[in-house]
């Protein structure tokens, strides 16, 4: 049995959430039942290791928008450069 909820999100959660979810080939309204659904149950397991990678994996397209840009680029640069430190 499912039931429907409604959900009023701001642009600013909107927007990036759209992203992710079709970058994984879904729809935003199902992309946010599996965050719930991982949110839920992430005291259900018994491996944390596990329940981190899967966290790192849900929010790695977030952190690829922001890495990849040409700002970013000019930083990689100088860190490959030796002239930051990693």
């Amino acid at each position: 049995m499912s039931q429907q909820l409604t959900l009023e999100l701001s642009e600013e959660i909107y927007v990036p959430l759209q992203a992710q979810a079709a970058s994984k080939g879904l729809e935003p309204a199902a992309w946010v039942e599996k965050l719930l659904a991982f949110w839920v149950h992430a005291g259900e397991t018994s491996n944390e290791k596990a329940l981190e990678q899967e966290w790192q994996a849900l929010s790695l397209a977030a952190f690829e928008r922001d890495w990849d840009n040409e700002e970013d680029a000019i930083y990689d640069n100088w860190v490959n450069r030796g002239i930051f430190a990693k």
